[in-house]
């Protein structure tokens, strides 16, 4: 074949709409989705400090919290031991024996009818005796500073 035919041949594929030149992918285009996708595989696998949030610290209420909660415990607690003590004339062995199901109190048996409360709630401690104890002395300020 001549090159005048070979350009001829050219001409008509060029000229017939049915035929459409091969185009390329935009480099721009492919450039930025490998971006993209190399971007969301990077936050999946190595998430970035903002991504992941604030590191996780256990909530400690403030001291005053602590302490009033402590001593309104020990308050309830005290008050489910006397209520036994009288029923029954003894001290049980447990709190959990009269329904106080928290670890941050030990019930110290000191006699047959004496007892001692521990407690201990973070930096608080208190203790409370079988001696009666008024109201406003056991509490203070508790019932008001929990309201809060």
């Amino acid at each position: 074949m001549t090159r005048a035919a070979e350009q001829q041949a050219r001409d008509a594929v060029a000229q017939d709409p049915r035929v459409k030149p091969r185009q390329s992918v935009p480099s721009g285009w492919l450039s930025a989705a490998l971006a993209g996708w190399l971007l969301v595989a990077f936050v999946l696998l190595a998430p970035p400090a903002i991504a992941r949030g604030p590191a996780d610290r256990p909530w400690q209420p403030p001291r005053d919290a602590a302490e009033a909660s402590l001593r309104y415990g020990l308050w309830l607690a005290r008050g489910r031991v006397d209520a036994l003590v009288l029923a029954e004339g003894r001290v049980p062995p447990r709190l959990g024996d009269v329904g106080v199901v928290d670890t941050s109190l030990t019930l110290v048996v000191t006699g047959r009818r004496a007892f001692r409360i521990d407690g201990r709630q973070g930096p608080c401690d208190a203790s409370r005796s079988a001696a009666p104890w008024p109201l406003t002395v056991s509490l203070g300020a508790s019932l008001e500073t929990l309201r809060r």
